[in-house]
């Protein structure tokens, strides 16, 4: 499954590694989704992933979106996302995707 994955927030909660995360990187496609390119830029070289910046007006396609604030990303023109999660936990809580 490919997942647009936030960093600050989401991936990193309190400025420590979410717990499931390795779960992410071993199991999908991952491209990193983040308005800083410094924790973007070190956490793509880390799992070896792409890293895009929010700001980027290119049109993005995934099949879920993990962000603390999917919420307000639902009517972003520039998404073209199946899913909207706002935790990795949610993420991995849908009973659906199993």
């Amino acid at each position: 499954m490919k997942i647009l994955l936030d960093i600050d927030g989401t991936l990193l909660i309190n400025g420590k590694l979410h717990p499931r995360a390795n779960d992410l990187f071993e199991q999908h496609e991952i491209i990193l989704y983040s308005s800083d390119i410094q924790w973007g830029k070190y956490y793509a070289k880390k799992y070896n992933v792409p890293f895009i910046h929010k700001d980027t007006n290119v049109v993005l396609e995934a099949d879920v979106l993990i962000d603390d604030y999917a919420f307000l990303m639902k009517n972003d023109h520039n998404l073209k996302v199946k899913k909207f999660y706002e935790s990795i936990n949610d993420f991995f809580d849908d009973k659906e995707l199993m």
